[in-house]
């Protein structure tokens, strides 16, 4: 254990010192408490061309630091050329250091944490906002998740590392749209255990996870199942990929037999269990996000109708007027960034004003729906 302990304060000091001019510890305001998170921007970066963000969630009783060494992308980010951001969890009633999945059903609010992170860091960065991924170890999975299904109109796609979901929240999962989905399990994993029985808590079987996303993304139920070579024998464990294909979005399950609660080819080694050196989870989990990106429009059933609009001041101090050039009637629905109906309006005239309630300043979203039932939707800042 000592060894292990000193392995990591070298590589902490060595990362840090590699990598001092491009990483940096930064705060943004969530839900009315200040949040710190470590922001790594590539040497690479070009404000004139937009790049992805990417988020790395920490694990239970982790932090941001640790997790930036033992879930690695730097190196990735240094030659691909995105954005890596790794959010602080909280600390509740004494408990360590956790990101809220749903654990708790009161403040923090994580979900509205990665949304207000997006906004902060696209008014600061060239953010491609159709590139916009998490992934996580164990409760950074969990917390991965929650975004598949709470923010799914701005994450493209996640990667899950030995986290799953809790009941509670699969029952509530409903995301507006497809969301690519990829997992790693070890199947004696002692701290969420595959079978959801033992572990820390109890979280669904990890079987009963993939099929859930399998129907939810109408993937095909058969998948397509191939051996990673076991290169590394010395690991004492095997990967076997299987792919099920969706028509708008994959899901992909690596099940590592032997398998623990680790990282894959993580340089740390101080996880539950034995990690695979097979393959190596942060390259696997960029391969499969520079795969996916959102669609053109936030949810699946969005298509163009003939209606011409116009949407202005915009931004504004929450009053708007909507311009069309026929007076038909149509529907009018403005969500938060978490997808919550805040307001909603009949547009029966060529104008129409409408005011958001009581709104903070931030990014909202409206849809517009016809007596055909066509659909074109936009943004609402409120500044």
């Amino acid at each position: 254990m000592k060894n292990k302990l000193i392995l990591f304060v070298l590589c902490f000091f060595v990362a840090n010192f590699l990598s001092a001019q491009k990483l940096s510890t930064l705060s943004v305001t969530s839900g009315g408490v200040k949040r710190t998170y470590l922001l790594y921007v590539p040497k690479i970066y070009d404000s004139k061309k937009s790049v992805p963000l990417v988020f790395n969630f920490h694990g239970y009783g982790s932090n941001a630091t640790q997790q930036l060494i033992y879930g690695d992308f730097r190196a990735v980010a240094d030659t691909a050329n995105f954005i890596l951001a790794l959010p602080e969890g909280t600390v509740v009633n004494g408990n360590a250091a956790f990101n809220n999945f749903g654990a708790l059903d009161t403040k923090p609010d994580d979900v509205l944490l990665a949304a207000n992170l997006i906004d902060s860091l696209s008014s600061k960065y060239n953010i491609d906002q159709s590139r916009i991924y998490s992934t996580g170890m164990s409760n950074g999975g969990f917390q991965s998740y929650d975004l598949a299904c709470f923010l799914s109109t701005r994450i493209a796609a996640i990667a899950s590392v030995s986290g799953t979901m809790v009941q509670i929240h699969l029952n509530a999962c409903n995301p507006k749209r497809s969301v690519p989905i990829l997992h790693f399990h070890g199947t004696t994993d002692a701290v969420v255990s595959y079978d959801g029985k033992g572990g820390i808590l109890n979280s669904v079987h990890v079987d009963t996870l993939i099929k859930f996303w399998v129907n939810k993304n109408k993937c095909n139920p058969t998948p397509i199942a191939t051996k990673f070579p076991d290169i590394n024998t010395a690991d004492k464990s095997t990967v076997e990929d299987f792919l099920y294909k969706g028509t708008n979005a994959n899901v992909e399950f690596l099940k590592i037999t032997d398998g623990g609660h680790t990282w894959p080819s993580s340089i740390i080694t101080t996880g539950s269990g034995n990690t695979n050196k097979d393959i190596n989870a942060s390259v696997l989990i960029w391969r499969f996000f520079k795969a996916n990106r959102l669609p053109t429009t936030p949810t699946n059933d969005l298509v163009d109708f003939d209606l011409q609009y116009n949407v202005y001041p915009n931004p504004s101090n929450g009053n708007f007027t909507i311009e069309t050039n026929t007076a038909q009637n149509a529907d009018l629905q403005v969500f938060d960034i978490v997808g919550k109906l805040i307001f909603e309006s009949k547009i029966n005239d060529n104008k129409t004003t409408i005011q958001l309630p009581n709104q903070a300043k931030g990014i909202y979203f409206y849809k517009i729906k016809n007596e055909k039932s066509q659909t074109k939707s936009g943004k609402l800042i409120v500044e």
